[in-house]
């Protein structure tokens, strides 16, 4: 057999003069088209430049950053899925190329957004900076992500760690917003907070090994330090907006749906293990949930929802500070209920088909698109 530029027959197999780790990032790309999840994420990555190509209202330009901030994260969370993890060990881990070949797709979703809202006429600048900074949120969500996947944290709480990074960017992005629609303010004031938290993140991760194992509790103790976080944020935040200063009553439902997307949904979507893991699941004593199941969803629902409406509810129940009461306490529950339907909804239909990644890019998507529409008519 006679050699030719392409491939090599050497030792009894074929090579190619193509870097192994290019042929490999092609074959995962191939693989991933055929799922739903890389597709919704590229969905999400590509809806917040619908709004600018139709026209941002000069009083509404202030939420461009926190918008496309929210999108990044969401779509990135979305195509990511349930990657591989575990402790590092010194070795060659073969997960970054997986990384890259599910982050693709939200990158070219915005991608190709960019290029149809500027053949469509809109404001360069405008779309080209949105573009730029969902992507920018996209990379630094996965690359988050992907570094406590790396030292053995838990999916959903890798996830979660990602999502509360990027919405307290957008946080901040929003707030600063408010007293100026400047965008390099924005980006700024986002770009320093996801550093400082980010930081913060970091270092509360164990650097000893002998603590990773403790890492690796059950499900329902996997997120208890977002979750503290996530307590003194809805009890600041409801002293704040229903109590010193209601004329911000508006502000705490985002902040308890944001809480409920990072706590909620991840721990509910996880995908489930092999078949062999779900039937012995399945014998245990008393059932628990499995992973990716409608009972995880509901138990899920149930308990973060809970967690976080308490605080509106108490607002509710005592009286205001001054004048009539705000619609504040009632939207954030009303919010929280329809978030927790739909979940469990999803959860239910998923777990139908044996769970997977769909679910939680499906969940996302549809924040997504809550959060442009609202950013559009609100």
């Amino acid at each position: 057999m006679g050699q030719t530029d392409e491939t090599k027959l050497a030792g009894g197999q074929l090579r190619s003069p193509w870097p192994r780790e290019t042929i490999w990032l092609g074959l995962l790309l191939r693989v991933h088209s055929r799922e739903p999840a890389v597709w919704l994420g590229f969905t999400a990555a590509a809806l917040p430049l619908a709004w600018p190509a139709l026209g941002v209202p000069p009083d509404r330009a202030w939420l461009v950053v926190p918008v496309a901030i929210a999108c990044g994260a969401l779509a990135a969370i979305a195509a990511l899925g349930d990657p591989p993890c575990g402790p590092p060990d010194g070795r060659r881990s073969p997960w970054l190329p997986l990384w890259i070949a599910r982050m693709v797709w939200p990158v070219a979703g915005t991608t190709w957004a960019t290029a149809g809202a500027v053949l469509m006429g809109s404001d360069r600048g405008l779309i080209s900076g949105m573009g730029g900074l969902v992507i920018a949120t996209a990379s630094a969500t996965a690359g988050c992500t992907f570094v406590a996947r790396k030292v053995g944290v838990q999916s959903a709480t890798a996830a979660g760690v990602g999502l509360a990074l990027a919405a307290a960017a957008a946080a901040a992005s929003a707030s600063l917003g408010l007293a100026s629609a400047s965008v390099p303010l924005q980006t700024g004031g986002a770009i320093v907070a996801w550093a400082v938290l980010a930081g913060i993140a970091w270092a509360a991760v164990p650097q000893d090994r002998t603590e990773w194992p403790a890492l690796q509790k059950p499900a329902a103790e996997r997120l208890s330090p977002l979750v503290g976080v996530a307590m003194v944020t809805s009890l600041m935040a409801m002293a704040g907006c229903f109590f010193l200063a209601p004329q911000f009553a508006a502000g705490y439902p985002p902040i308890a749906l944001a809480w409920f997307m990072c706590l909620a949904v991840p721990l509910a979507t996880e995908s489930r293990g092999g078949r062999s893991g779900d039937w012995l699941a399945r014998s245990a004593v008393g059932k628990p949930p499995l992973p990716g199941s409608s009972a995880r969803a509901l138990a899920t629902a149930l308990l973060y929802g809970a967690l976080l409406g308490w605080p509106a509810v108490v607002a509710m129940l005592l009286p205001p500070a001054v004048g009539l009461r705000t619609a504040g306490p009632v939207v954030a529950i009303a919010s929280l209920v329809a978030s927790a339907v739909v979940l469990v909804a999803v959860g239910w239909l998923a777990g139908r088909s044996g769970g997977g990644q769909t679910p939680r890019a499906f969940v996302f998507v549809l924040v997504a698109v809550a959060v442009v529409i609202a950013a559009a008519v609100a």
